[in-house]
């Protein structure tokens, strides 16, 4: 992973706090787990040391309360509410991720950037979700148009290694992929290409539909539209079933986009088409830096208007 420490030095990290996701060790990652229930049993020794200084007699007797079967139920049952305190909170934090993910694919843009920043604020503690979020919110901060901010966020997400080990999610993958979406975007091909290299080195084998958009970018950018148009009709049933629905309209304002631009006039009516209902702001981001797809997607949408 080299060339990813690398790309990532060239990517500013994020300012505000809570946008930093900490790293940690094996070993230290494993003593924060345990820190809870380690200071349950310190509290309890000193809790009965206390007692024996009061009552030198009396450690005995409190001893033998703690290990009769009372004691030992009771104990059981105070690690078992922190354990279920835990996982209730971070249950709430994924259920939330989920409904950020919703607003997203909805074009709801201010309000999935409002829920990850509270998810990326509340769940520091939660490592390595505290890595899902900030980067999830760099997707939607893009989606906003904030393509600076957005990449500083996914780089962030992956420079934590929480999304990159030997056996990464696949969101380390789609993280890698919108950065190299975004670098083509803004007509930073060599980046783009290199970041395309680090997502297909992450993606699980049955999720490569986000490499997809990429590649249509990319050869967009290059002035290869007619590849681009053939690249995502052959990919396209492949992708469709896995991308979530705004990263599928996206795909297909590209592919109507590298038709026209490829004089194929015909079908880029029949990609528009798809496109259908339009939903407010959802695409901008692809024309932010990028003049000829913005009066594409502009014109798209007077005709839709009118």
């Amino acid at each position: 992973m080299g060339e990813l420490e690398a790309l990532l030095r060239a990517i500013g990290r994020p300012q505000v706090g809570h946008h930093r996701v900490r790293r940690f060790g094996p070993i230290r990652q494993a003593l924060r787990r345990t820190v809870p229930y380690l200071l349950m049993f310190a509290a309890t020794y000193l809790a009965f040391s206390l007692a024996s200084v009061r009552e030198p007699g009396r450690m005995l007797r409190i001893v033998d309360a703690a290990l009769s079967t009372r004691g030992l139920v009771l104990l059981f049952a105070a690690i078992f509410a922190v354990v279920f305190w835990r996982r209730r909170a971070l249950r709430r934090l994924t259920v939330a991720n989920n409904e950020g993910a919703i607003l997203c694919a909805g074009g709801r843009r201010d309000e999935a950037v409002a829920l990850f920043e509270s998810l990326a604020r509340r769940g520091r503690r939660h490592l390595p979700y505290h890595a899902l979020f900030v980067g999830n919110l760099g997707v939607a901060k893009v989606i906003r148009g904030e393509l600076a901010e957005g990449k500083a966020l996914l780089g962030e997400a992956l420079r934590s290694r929480w999304l990159t080990r030997a056996n990464p999610s696949a969101a380390g993958g789609a993280f890698a992929a919108w950065l190299s979406r975004t670098y083509a975007l803004e007509n930073d091909l060599r980046v783009a290409r290199s970041w395309r290299e680090v997502a297909s080195a992450l993606l699980p084998p049955r999720r490569r539909g986000a490499l997809l958009i990429a590649d249509a970018t990319i050869l967009l950018r290059a002035g290869h539209a007619g590849a681009a148009a053939d690249a995502i009709s052959a990919g396209w049933m492949g992708a469709e079933g896995e991308l979530p629905g705004h990263e599928r309209r996206a795909l297909r304002a590209l592919h109507a986009f590298a038709l026209a631009q490829a004089g194929r006039d015909a079908e880029t009516a029949s990609a528009l088409a798809g496109l259908w209902p339009p939903i407010p702001n959802q695409l901008d981001y692809l024309g932010a830096s990028w003049p000829e797809l913005r009066g594409f997607l502009a014109a798209w949408k007077l005709a839709q208007a009118a």
